[in-house]
């Protein structure tokens, strides 16, 4: 093997072992109210949100973010909304080699899609959850806009298609 072969699988090998794999995602990440104080990761208030790098989080337990929005009946109608990185960490054991060792999987029990939750008359008024899987994806405006907008050009394209043409 030449010296230009040794170098070229030198600087390959150099660069593989180099680059960091990551499948994890990057979510924003706040509360409608202050969270527990014994979070090892930094939460700010939705209210506040500004996009900025301090909502940012490293989501290694995910492979999707979550936007919730609240609206609740409680001394009046109130709005909220809380960004953070979907639970799917599901902790079990396996035997190996006739011992349990823990074994941490992360499921993918979620789409991305908004779902209208309804609280069957209790409190809440109603919650929209919204699943996406890119990085800082749960930063959209609600779904609720989405929707109506969608809704709005179906309407339209269906009126229009039973005008009937003047001529």
């Amino acid at each position: 093997m030449g010296v230009f072969q040794c170098l070229s699988l030198a600087v390959i090998w150099i660069t593989i072992t180099n680059v960091s794999y990551s499948t994890a995602i990057k979510c924003y990440r706040c509360s409608l109210t202050k969270t527990n104080l014994y979070l090892t990761e930094p939460s700010g208030l939705c209210s506040e949100f500004d996009y900025s790098d301090r909502f940012i989080v490293d989501c290694p337990e995910s492979t999707f973010c979550v936007k919730k929005t609240y609206q609740a009946k409680i001394a009046g109608l109130r709005n909220g909304t809380d960004r953070f990185c979907a639970f799917q960490k599901f902790e079990t054991h396996e035997v190996v080699n006739r011992e349990w060792i823990p074994k941490v999987i992360i499921e993918e029990p979620y789409t991305e899609n908004c779902t209208v939750i309804n609280d069957q008359g209790l409190r809440t008024g109603w919650t929209e959850e919204c699943y996406c899987k890119t990085d800082l994806c749960n930063a959209a405006p609600t779904c609720d806009s989405v929707r109506s907008l969608a809704v709005l050009l179906s309407s339209a394209v269906i009126i229009l298609r039973n005008i009937p043409l003047l001529g």
